[in-house]
């Protein structure tokens, strides 16, 4: 699960940036009566989590859905051998229903991943 703890300190070209990101979504959002639902992709370490977690602490009604707590437990990805990020090691089934709750507009129950026990053992209410 991602922190909601403030991002650190960004540069001038990535807090320039960030704002720019924000203003984007804000103006797709603006009119809208459904959730903005707006996925971040991209290799591990490239700021996908800072980015999150920036825009969660400037935007109203802002939440983060981290997809890493979408893993399928881990005795089911032995049988495939598909870890990590790999499509196949996700509980892709509880991804879709808890993005068509957000997209109605319902309460978003975030399941919490625990890494010791390998498999979700919690799932928390969203804002």
């Amino acid at each position: 699960m991602i922190s909601h703890d403030p991002p650190p300190p960004l540069c001038a070209v990535s807090e320039q940036t960030f704002t720019g990101v924000r203003e984007w979504l804000e103006a797709r959002a603006a009119d809208r009566t459904t959730p903005l639902v707006v996925g971040i992709g991209g290799p591990g370490g490239c700021g996908k989590s800072t980015l999150s977690r920036w825009l969660y602490h400037r935007m109203d009604d802002a939440e983060i859905l981290s997809l890493d707590d979408f893993r399928l437990p881990r005795e089911d990805r032995k049988k495939h051998g598909r870890y990590s990020s790999h499509p196949l090691g996700n509980d892709v089934d509880r991804l879709e229903r808890v993005l068509e709750e957000a997209k109605a507009g319902r309460q978003v129950m975030q399941p919490v991943f625990d890494l010791e026990h390998g498999r979700v053992l919690e799932a928390i209410p969203l804002q």
